[in-house]
This record gives C-alpha cells, sequence and structure tokens, in this order.
C-alpha cells in the first residue's frame, strides 16, 4: 500500500485535548420514520447544517485556529488542545452556541452530549484517542436529558485554577457558562444563559426564541403523552426553561 504523506496521522497532531461527543437526539427514529421526500428532505436539512457548522468554525482563525469539528451521521465531535485555561472557556462557548442554535433554529433539535479530555487525533478524517473515549463513553452515561456535561475533572480543575467560582468584575470562567442539575449534581452547559454568544443578540430576538422554545417544548409534551421516554426529555427541559426566566426578569 502507497502511503500519502500528506493525510497520513502525524504524531505531532495528537494532543492532550477537550473533547466533546455530541448526539442528535431523536436521530434514529427520525431515519425509520422516512417514507416520503419531506421527511428525507428534513433530515438532510439537519445533517448539512452540522456538516456545515463543522467546516465552518474549521475555517476560523485566531484562537479557534485548532479547534476541530467532525460530523459523523448523527454526531458531532468538537476538539481542541489544551494550552491554556482559556482553550476550555473558548471550547464551552461555542458549545453553548451549537446547541442553543439547534434548538432555537428552524430545527427545533435536542442534543446531548459530554466534555472530557485526553489525547486525540482529529485531522483529515482520522479520529481516535482516549479523548474520544471518555467523551464518547460519559455521553453514553449522563441520562437522556438534552444537556452537554462537563466533566468532574474539568470542574475540579476549574475551581482549583480559579480558586472560587464566583468571578471578578468583566472575566468569565467556564462558571458563567455552566449549571449545577440539582437532579445528579452534574455540570452542564447552560445554553438558555444570555451570556457569550447569547449576550451578543438582540434582546428581542431572544424573548422571540424563548417563546419558540416553549412552544416547542409543550407541542412535544402533548404530543409525545404515551412515549415517555421522549416526553421526559421535554420535562426536563421545561423545568430547566422555567429556572432560565430569572435571567429575563428584567426584561420588558
Amino acid at each position: 500500500m502507497e502511503i500519502d504523506e500528506e493525510i497520513f496521522p502525524k504524531y505531532k497532531n495528537f494532543h492532550y485535548s477537550h473533547v466533546a461527543f455530541i448526539d442528535i437526539l431523536g436521530f434514529d427514529q427520525k431515519v425509520k420514520d422516512i417514507d416520503n421526500q419531506k421527511k428525507f428532505h428534513e433530515i438532510a436539512k439537519l445533517l448539512y447544517a452540522a456538516r456545515h457548522a463543522a467546516e465552518t468554525y474549521n475555517k476560523k482563525e485566531g484562537v479557534l485556529i485548532d479547534f476541530r469539528f467532525t460530523a459523523i451521521s448523527d454526531s458531532i465531535i468538537v476538539s481542541a488542545p489544551y494550552k491554556d485555561y482559556t482553550c476550555t472557556l473558548g471550547l464551552i462557548h461555542i458549545l453553548q452556541e451549537v446547541q442553543y442554535n439547534f434548538l432555537a433554529s428552524g430545527f427545533k433539535t435536542l442534543i446531548r452530549g459530554y466534555l472530557d479530555r485526553g489525547k486525540i487525533y482529529n485531522r483529515d478524517g482520522f479520529l481516535f484517542g482516549e479523548g474520544y473515549n471518555n467523551a464518547y463513553k460519559g455521553e453514553q452515561q449522563i441520562g437522556g436529558s438534552p444537556r452537554i456535561v462537563v466533566s468532574s475533572e474539568i470542574i475540579q480543575d476549574a475551581e482549583a485554577t480559579l480558586g472560587r467560582k464566583t468571578t471578578r468584575e468583566g472575566y468569565k470562567s467556564i462558571f458563567d457558562f455552566v449549571k449545577e442539575d440539582p437532579c445528579d449534581g452534574l455540570y452542564f452547559i447552560d445554553y438558555l444563559k444570555p451570556i457569550g454568544y447569547l449576550a451578543s443578540k438582540e434582546r428581542s430576538k431572544l424573548l422571540e426564541d424563548r417563546h419558540e422554545i416553549k412552544r416547542i417544548i409543550t407541542s412535544n409534551l402533548i404530543g409525545y403523552t404515551t412515549n415517555q421516554k421522549i416526553r421526559s426529555k421535554y420535562k426536563w427541559l421545561e423545568t430547566y426553561f422555567d429556572h432560565s426566566e430569572v435571567y429575563y426578569k428584567n426584561s420588558s
């Protein structure tokens, strides 16, 4: 076999990284339900959006230049070599944006994921390493709630680095972007909090999005009355949505 040296994996690109494994919820059922052009087109648009997001972020410069996004079927793998604490914050910032857009956009899609760390090779179609394995296994063990959980090790490291969870004025930490789930004590990315990417959106647009998200929740709770597995996801989202109202209590 002749080796193409241009794309052959190189050890120098096998980095200690933070890695997120993201699963598009309900994808398998949507595929099984394809029986006409419209349903096929909906799946095609969803996959195209995932691939487009990956391609867009892979072209980023500056602090995001080493971030890698890989879309495989109904999964997205995001990795960023760990250089310093800002890498963690940058990755969480992006994951918040991705999760919010999948829900609030026309896709109305829930995602679940897990952010962990370890060495990974994520280039030129090659994807392997402990970091990927950790993120994949973590995602399988966090239940069905539509959230991206941050591993306890990353949380503990952040606490040790910062010394405290509160932040100085004008300074953001990962604790501004994550929320503790009272159900199991796990920290997940607070994707309904108007911070980071959401802080750049017009308040009126955020409130419009909230109205649509509420409608999505209500309609699915009614539509899945007899399917407790799916309904439980929207019940969790309903509770989380209600708790996020505190961020908008001073909005008109």
